[in-house]
């Protein structure tokens, strides 16, 4: 059952898309207080997407970047930069996003139809 568990999360597809809803479910949360479930399972899915990323090879520089770019978009969000904090977030979290794992070990990249997506879906959210 653990090594089921492990084998799942430890995917590193399932592990980012972990690491964002996890930091999606914190910022609803943050916007809309109050609401409780959004923070509690932002909470664990965050959790869980960083636990599944220690077990995998990823450079912590991309790591780093994406968390950049997220914390630049919020800053956009409660500052008048006429974009420049959203524009430079963006920048930072496709880097860090296509950096984040070792492209010359097989099996370990996040496709790209999973990366459009969920940088697409950040963007979305932080621009309404």
């Amino acid at each position: 059952m653990v090594t089921q568990f492990l084998t799942i999360i430890t995917d590193p597809s399932v592990a980012y898309l972990l690491l964002m809803a996890g930091v999606w479910g914190l910022l609803i949360e943050f916007a809309y207080p109050g609401g409780v479930v959004p923070g509690v399972l932002g909470a664990i899915a965050l959790l869980v997407g960083v636990y599944g990323l220690q077990l995998l090879p990823i450079s912590y520089v991309a790591l780093l970047l994406v968390g950049l770019g997220l914390v630049l978009m919020v800053l956009e969000v409660f500052t008048a930069t006429g974009g420049v904090f959203g524009i430079g977030g963006v920048i930072a979290l496709v880097l860090g996003s296509v950096m984040l794992f070792d492209g010359s070990i097989p099996g370990f990249f996040i496709p790209w139809p999973v990366l459009v997506a969920t940088v697409g879906g950040t963007v979305g959210v932080f621009a309404l």
